[in-house]
């Protein structure tokens, strides 16, 4: 018997050899990530040049949140040259894979993918000067300006989205109530 149902003449082995490869798939999909990130912090930490060839005396007057890299963060993350970061974001989805951990896994992904967001929307200006070219600060500006702009729009399209499927789970919860006997 595999996970309370019976089992077949052969259905354990493949169960088996099925949850093999699931695991691997989310060690594998939690790795190369993992990997990344090193890579990431060790290019972030490098202070001689940077691989966009703007200026690095700029870097001191760019601050500011991004919503870009806020709302949008995986379309960011790749426009931006920051293919590492694409595979970071993939760690969540190694943790919702992982069997043992299917009870809270969402959890753990959502908070996954928000904290990745959070830090690249605070880091993100920065960052993008740092990976991408640009031909100087007003051209910057203006490209990020479009990023922001989508990357908010999207923001306020996930809060009323959010708002949505609250009011419909509330909805939904008072319609399908069974009634009490005698009362209808």
């Amino acid at each position: 018997m595999l996970r309370g149902r019976p089992c077949r003449k052969g259905d354990d082995t493949m169960t088996a050899i099925g949850e093999a490869a699931l695991l691997i798939l989310g060690c594998a999909i939690l790795a190369v990530p993992v990997l990344g990130l090193i890579f990431v912090v060790r290019d972030l930490k490098r202070a001689r040049g940077f691989p966009s060839g703007n200026d690095p005396q700029v870097i001191a007057a760019i601050r500011g949140w991004s919503w870009g890299a806020f709302g949008l963060t995986i379309l960011w993350a790749c426009a931006h040259k920051l293919g590492w970061w694409v595979a970071a974001f993939l760690i969540p989805f190694g943790v919702l894979l992982q069997p043992a951990w299917q009870p809270y896994g969402h959890y753990l992904a959502t908070l996954g993918f928000y904290a990745i967001a959070i830090y690249l929307g605070i880091r993100g200006n920065q960052i993008a000067w740092r990976r991408r070219p640009f031909r100087d600060l007003t051209h910057f500006e203006a490209v990020e300006r479009r990023w922001g702009i989508w990357g908010a729009f999207f923001v306020v399209l996930q809060i009323v989205f959010g708002i949505l499927s609250v009011f419909d789970a509330l909805m939904l919860a008072t319609t399908s109530a069974p009634h009490a006997p005698g009362s209808r």
